[in-house]
């Protein structure tokens, strides 16, 4: 998605389901788990996110961006 947000769809009603917010910039890669339970979201600036879909919560919520002098080693 360009606009920061992960959306969930219900292919049956083929409307939204759930709305993932919690990136500030473009995500370029998700995955569900195998068994469906997780989704892992990926953005440049944000890094890594997951999600539990049951829970509907982040388990792991992705990271603000590094500012100016931060090193992301």
């Amino acid at each position: 998605t360009l606009g920061g947000t992960v959306t969930l769809w219900d292919v049956e009603q083929k409307s939204a389901a759930r709305a993932l917010e919690g990136f500030t910039s473009s995500v370029w890669s998700v995955r569900f788990s195998p068994d469906g339970k997780l989704l892992a979201a990926g953005s440049h600036k944000n890094g890594l996110g997951v999600w539990e879909v049951e829970g509907e919560k982040w388990r792991f919520a992705p990271q603000p961006p590094k500012t100016d002098g931060e090193s992301g080693e």
